[in-house]
């Protein structure tokens, strides 16, 4: 029998992925502005990688971190915009 993609054992999580994650907690707690649009391309770098290489594991991961870098991100606009509104 063989070996398809699919069914191929996942060896690691993408590295990317595992940075994507750290760039979105940070920028969570401080320069949310700055650090996460590093964390977006991070994630969908490792996205990319992922989709590439079925050995790489993590997926789960990169979309995680994309979800949080892009609403950490909206809420962080979303404060500067109310700031300079008044």
């Amino acid at each position: 029998m063989a070996i398809t993609p699919e069914m191929a054992p996942v060896a690691a999580t993408c590295p990317e992925a595992r940075e994507a994650m750290k760039y979105a907690l940070v920028g969570i707690f401080c320069f949310g502005i700055v650090v996460e649009p590093f964390a977006i391309s991070k994630a969908l770098k490792a996205r990319s990688l992922i989709a590439s290489d079925p050995s790489l594991g993590g997926k789960g991961v990169a979309n995680a971190a994309l979800l949080v870098a892009a609403c950490s991100l909206m809420f962080a606009i979303l404060g500067l915009l109310s700031r300079f509104k008044r």
